[in-house]
């Protein structure tokens, strides 16, 4: 077998511990789990999800399997499809799948919401070293 794709450069593993980092201080600054704040800051990456119109009495079954794929793999019920006895579903990717620009985008939020809280964060310089390490 042989699969042909386009070439992307993977995240680093230094821009996936930092993301962590930033995960774990947010978590510990509001006092909820670092799942909590992984999983909502899933939610915020744009084009990381696809939208599902699947059958009434399937929905929560896919909604288990497709979380059993990984912490950030949420599926939100986004109620009743206009296919009448279907719901949409909101089936997000984990930041495994990301490409730069995605992950660029999920560690950014992160710091935004650091510097709300008056979290320490890298440097500007130390941001821009890591982020321009995938390009």
């Amino acid at each position: 077998d042989l699969e042909v794709k386009e070439h992307r450069k993977k995240r680093s593993l230094d821009a996936n511990a930092y993301c962590w980092v930033l995960i774990n201080k947010i978590a510990d600054a509001l006092r909820i789990t670092p799942v909590e704040i992984y999983r909502q800051a899933i939610l915020n990456v744009a084009g990381n999800y696809e939208v599902i119109p699947i059958k009434e009495e399937a929905a929560e079954h896919f909604k288990q399997v497709w979380q059993a794929q990984g912490l950030g793999w949420p599926c939100v019920d986004m109620g009743k499809s206009k296919l009448d006895g279907y719901r949409n579903l909101r089936a997000y990717y984990g930041s495994s799948t990301y490409s730069t620009s995605q992950m660029a985008q999920l560690i950014e939020n992160l710091l935004q919401d650091c510097r709300a809280l008056d979290i320490e964060v890298k440097s500007e310089e130390e941001i821009a070293s890591l982020m321009g390490a995938w390009k």
